[in-house]
Order: structure tokens, then sequence, then C-alpha cells
């Protein structure tokens, strides 16, 4: 490996206005220019100088002896920078790349990953030249390529062996800024490194989300998960993100009458910030985890009640959406063949699928009699339009019909104003609630006094090991109560980032391709290029994030 040589000699003055000035060995180190006085060395004046060739002109009666000074100091410093230089050289990488993790990354997951790169190269030099380190003297392209073989023969997936070889790379820049070193030149650029490979994202089908959504589980713990899930997965927000959720981050708005609970907050993995509306779904989530105890004793009965008579899953209550089996009350004729056969006096009780069902029984037995008779088909369906008793029944289906919808849509405005006096109400509370307990988290995957000396701003992206362990575990913890809930509504298995990765999906399921817009998703889903969000998903177009938040809420609850 070749050294420095960046090294010169200059005329310094230590005021522009001086007619004298000292002679400086200028050399480059980390990144900068530094400047070495020579020792024994007068001061001499600007005209005796030769900038061109950084020496002392012949005009100074002591040119010779000040030039070999000069020559000789740069030498000498030649051979203890070079002599330097070997000793860098020596250095055993690991050992050294260890040092950098733990010196200059504060990230516990950046630390985590890169010291599982270094590790797997160092089993790698282990296997290779059975010794636990190399010196940086040593590396070279082909350890590199022979890295790169290893890592294929070992049948690792893409994605791992480019994650190895990149943290490799950093590493080796690390070093080469830190010590001032110069590696042979290409040698970064000749490792080796596989393309990743993008990872198909598991999304939730659309049946398989609706149990989740309306299938309350006996389990008070996974009952949690399964709502907590259903939280991320109407926000969009990591699990991270959830996890972390305070009180604090919970912004109440009443502004003339328009009621909007919002989440602000900074996100976890990438520092982006958060500006979620809260929809109803999410509303109902949140006062489902409010500490009852901690409300005033008439809110907290309020609260108690509305949570009984709305549900998270309303489809019973659409008002496009018509049941068979609804029974109705009304007056009949009850001269009609067909009805009095089975009522006696008004007002009767019928359904859908009881009109349907005599209708149909009446129409086969006057087919079956013409039949007998044998009349022609055609007759006999004219016989049949033309029957004053089936045209009655036909215009009784039309009405219970009618009546249903009309009932639907009665219960549906209904709902819908209870929907949004509950939201009015819990805007009140949760402003309220939030004054007193802003440090307390929203759901209970972490302790609150865990993360109580942490700041929020930037301290979650940057835990202690105590408590990115206690992350972690949540985390773990987490994905296994989804798993048990997967296995008992018999559905494929899910993650805490299937929800994130299925929110976008169910937007484009319910409103369609071309009414999504790719920008407000992006907002939605924090990402902070839009090349990310079309990993999720392609071409689309609409108006307005919130809108996104509010249409997915609404599908889903029947509206």
């Amino acid at each position: 490996m070749s050294h420095p040589t960046k090294i010169r000699t200059i005329f310094k003055k230590k005021h522009k206005e001086d007619k004298t000035g000292f002679i400086r060995i200028s050399f480059r180190q980390d990144g900068k220019t530094k400047l070495l006085r020579i020792p024994n060395l007068p001061s001499i004046p600007e005209n005796n100088w030769d900038f061109k060739n950084d020496r002392v002109k012949s005009n100074h009666k002591d040119y010779k002896e000040l030039n070999q000074i000069i020559e000789e100091s740069k030498l000498d410093f030649i051979n203890s920078k070079e002599q330097n230089i070997d000793e860098k050289y020596k250095i055993n990488f690991v050992e050294y790349c260890e040092k950098i993790i733990d010196n200059q990354y504060t990230k516990i997951s950046t630390k985590k990953r890169f010291k599982s790169s270094l590790a797997y190269f160092q089993k790698f030099i282990r296997d290779s030249f059975k010794k636990s380190d190399i010196q940086i003297s040593e590396l070279n392209p082909t350890i590199f390529q022979n890295f790169y073989n290893y890592s294929i023969q070992g049948e690792l997936n893409p994605n791992s062996i480019s994650q190895y070889i990149s943290t490799i790379k950093m590493l080796l820049l690390k070093i080469e800024k830190n010590e001032d070193l110069d590696f042979p030149s290409g040698l970064l650029r000749k490792i080796p490194t596989p393309k990743k490979i993008s990872r198909k994202r598991k999304v939730i089908a659309i049946d398989d989300f609706k149990k989740i959504l309306s299938s309350k589980i006996d389990n008070s713990k996974l009952e949690e998960a399964r709502l907590i899930f259903l939280f991320s997965s109407f926000t969009s927000m990591r699990f991270s993100d959830v996890a972390t959720l305070k009180m604090s981050n919970l912004f109440t708005i009443n502004s003339n009458g328009k009621y909007e609970i919002r989440i602000k907050k900074v996100q976890k993995k990438t520092g982006g910030r958060i500006n979620n509306l809260i929809n109803y779904q999410s509303m109902m989530i949140i006062a489902k985890f409010l500490n009852k105890e901690l409300l005033e004793k008439g809110d907290r009965e309020i609260l108690e009640n509305y949570l009984n008579i709305l549900t998270l899953y309303n489809t019973e209550n659409s008002k496009d959406k018509i049941s068979e089996e609804t029974k109705i009350s009304l007056n009949i004729n009850l001269d009609n063949k067909i009805l009095k056969r089975h009522y006696i006096q008004n007002p009767i009780l019928i359904s859908l699928k009881e009109a349907e069902k005599y209708k149909n029984n009446y129409t086969t037995n006057i087919r079956y009699e013409l039949q007998k008779n044998n009349v022609d088909d055609v007759s006999i369906d004219v016989a049949i339009t033309e029957d004053e008793n089936l045209i009655y029944i036909e215009n009784l289906i039309k009405y219970i019909r009618k009546e249903i919808l009309k009932e639907n849509n009665s219960k549906f405005n209904q709902l819908q104003q209870m929907q949004f006096d509950f939201y009015k109400f819990l805007t009140s509370i949760l402003q309220n609630y939030k004054n007193k307990y802003p440090n307390s988290f929203v759901f209970p995957l972490l302790m609150d006094n865990d993360f109580s000396g942490i700041a929020e701003e930037n301290g979650f992206s940057n835990p202690s090991v105590e408590q990115f362990k206690k992350l972690q575990k949540s985390i773990d913890t987490f994905n296994k109560k989804l798993s048990r809930i997967a296995n008992l509504l018999k559905i494929p298995k899910f993650t805490s980032h299937s929800g994130r990765h299925t929110y976008a999906s169910l937007l484009i399921a319910l409103k369609g391709t071309d009414n999504v817009n790719i920008v407000d998703l992006m907002k939605n889903m924090g990402h902070s290029q839009v090349k990310q969000t079309i990993e999720y998903v392609n071409e689309l177009n609409t108006d307005g994030a919130d809108e996104l938040t509010k249409l997915l809420s609404d599908k889903l609850s029947g509206g």
C-alpha cells in the first residue's frame, strides 16, 4: 500500500503587512491541511523566498545552509511519517472495526447490524486463514472476492451478503479517513456486491382483514394485540411508533364545530414527522385503552356507554346492505291466495326471504297444474305473468325492500351522528387526560417507567441498551400473539409490519388504483421519498391525505 506524499514547504507570514515570514512544512491529515514548524530556522525576508520552487533564493547570504535545513527537515518528517504509516498498516482489521462500531455509531440497531456483518467476516478469516484477525496491510481485492464466494457457498441470501459487504466497505472508508491511509486504487470498487432482492411484501387479503376486524377474542391479551394491530393498520404507523406513542402525541382540534384528533410524532426509524388524522376506527381503539379509573366518574360512564353501543365493525348497519331475513311489520291483503295460507290477521311480520319463498312455491304449483292440462309453455308464462296474486306479492317484495332500505338509512344516520358525538366527546376528554398524563404510553406495550428519562424528539431512535432490548422483546412478544390470532381465525400468519403493508393495499382495493394519490399515500405512510411508496403500489391518483384515512374507516365500518 502506498503512503501519502502531499508534503511541501511554504512561506507563512503572521500578518499581511509583514515583510518577513517563517518556513513551515505543509501536509494533509484527516482531510485537513496542517503546518509543522522547522526547528532552528530563523525568519526570512519575503523577497528572499522563491514561491515557485519553495526554496530560499540565492540573494540571501545563507541560502545554501537554510535550504539544507529545509530539505533535511522534510526528509526527517517523511521518514517519521512513513514509519508511522507502516505501523498503522499493521493494525488488526477486525479489532479496529469493533472500536469504530463502539465509538462512532450511537444507534444500537446500527451497532448490532454492523457487528453481525463483522462477525461473519471474522468467521471467513478463521476458516480461510486459521486465525481470528487480519492486518490492514494484508487486505486486497482477492480477499474480498474470496469473501464474496465464501458467502455464496454459505448459501446466504443475496440481501444478507449485500449487507455484510456494504458494512465492510463502510468500515474500510472509516479506517482510511481515521488513520489517513491510502488504500490501493480501486480496492473498494473491486469488492463485488450483489444486488438486493426486493422482498415480497406480505399483504393481508381484505376478507382476512375483515375477520381480524370483526372477531373479538376472549383471551384479553390476544384481544389487546388484535386491537393494536388494527390501530397500526388504520394509521399505517410502524410498530415501533405505535409502541412509543404517548398521550402527549395526541392533538385535539375544535375549529368551528370541526373536530379532529391527530397524531404528531417523530418517527423512531427515520426521524421524519408523523402528522396523521385519527379516523373513527382508530379513535375507538384508543378509547378502549384509556385507563377508565383515571377519568371523572361522569366521563367514565358516558365513555363505557358509547363503547357498549358502538363497534369497530358496523356492516350490519350499512344503508345499502339488505338482509334477506330482516322482518318488517305491515298490513296486507289477506284475500291474496298466496298470503292467506300463512297469515290470518294484520299486521304481519314478514321478510324478503319468506315473501320470495311464498312466491316461488305458488309459481311452481301454477306451472304444475297447467302442465298437467297440457297447456303450452308460452301460455303458461303468460298465465304466471298476469296472475293477480303473483303481481301483488311481487309488489310486496319491492315494498319490503324499500322499507328495509329506509330503516337502514335511518339507523345509519343515527350511527353516523353517534360516531360524530363520540368523536366530539373523546376530543374533550382526551385533552384533559393528556394534560394530566402526557408521558403515559397509549398502548400497554412498554412500561412508562422504563422510558421516563428519554427525550422523545431523538431518544426513541437512540435508546439505551436495556431500552433497546425491551423494544425488541415487545416486538417479538407482539408477533407471537399475532401468530396465535391467525391460528384462531384460521387465516395465513401475519406480523406487526403486515398492517403497514396492508394499509395501502386496502385503500386501493376499496377505492381503486386510479383514485389513490401516491403523494398523499407517501405522507400517510411517513415515507421520505415517493419511490419508497411505489414499492407498495403502482400508478395512483386522488385528493387528500386525510381523505384516505377517512375512507378506510368508512368503507370497513359499512359507510
